[in-house]
């Protein structure tokens, strides 16, 4: 018997076993949360090249200042966890087609220029240059903490796969942070964690690569993503 039919059977089961399931499903592991307070929408957004990070540098710096790590102009691979973090999130926003976007290529070039003209500008007021010269009132940064792909098949692990990831919105006008979104997960089977039975159905008891889990978080996070209507 070939081990998605297994999969598939057992997921019959439960369901038949547990006829009303109120479950959250992983709560602590997908976060979207306002960091700021009132009523906050955005209409344009510049997303910035997403970029690997500590999330205890991340942590530590976040509460003082807008948090941008690294080079904008850096090669990125287009295989690399931030150009797939980055890609998904993208596509998630399209998909939503609440929001206008200026593509991270143009906005990493908008924020290079921003803070080519002095080395003491704080994060804030180059944010609040690069938006004015993109007419933007919102600007995004990504940050990919882990990326460890599955070792296995979909329904044969040896490793599952491993993701977290955290998406920053800054208001363009004086960089305070208006939203956040965290996804930090390792996949398991249904013996080690419970909690996981709705993703469990979702995904149909396959065990999913490290893109399909972040795609699997992305729309999480994003349900609660502050564009307009």
């Amino acid at each position: 018997m070939h081990r998605s039919t297994i999969a598939e059977r057992f997921a019959r089961i439960l369901i038949a076993i547990i006829p009303v399931l109120v479950i959250a499903g992983c709560a602590s592991s997908r976060t979207s949360v306002p960091a700021a307070g009132g009523e906050i929408t955005v209409h344009r957004i510049a997303v910035l090249p997403f970029q690997k990070a500590s999330p205890s540098e991340v942590a530590v710096r976040v509460a003082r200042e807008p948090v941008i790590l690294g080079d904008m102009g850096a090669d990125r691979p287009e295989d690399s966890p931030e150009r797939i973090t980055e890609r998904i999130f993208l596509d998630r926003q399209k998909a939503l087609g609440r929001i206008q976007i200026v593509y991270p290529d143009r906005a990493g070039a908008a924020y290079q220029s921003a803070s080519s003209g002095s080395f003491t500008m704080k994060a804030a007021e180059i944010l609040r240059k690069m938006g004015s010269d993109l007419e933007v009132d919102g600007i995004v940064v990504g940050y990919i903490y882990r990326w460890r792909e599955r070792k296995g098949l979909a329904y044969s692990v040896e490793k599952p796969a491993s993701v977290a990831f955290d998406i920053h919105l800054y208001r363009a006008g004086d960089g305070a942070l208006l939203w956040r979104g965290l996804f930090d997960q390792t996949q398991a089977s249904l013996m080690e964690d419970m909690l996981q039975i709705p993703f469990f159905f979702k995904e149909k008891g396959r065990w999913l690569t490290a893109e399909e889990l972040t795609a699997a978080g992305m729309e999480e996070v994003c349900k609660t993503f502050p564009a307009t209507p």
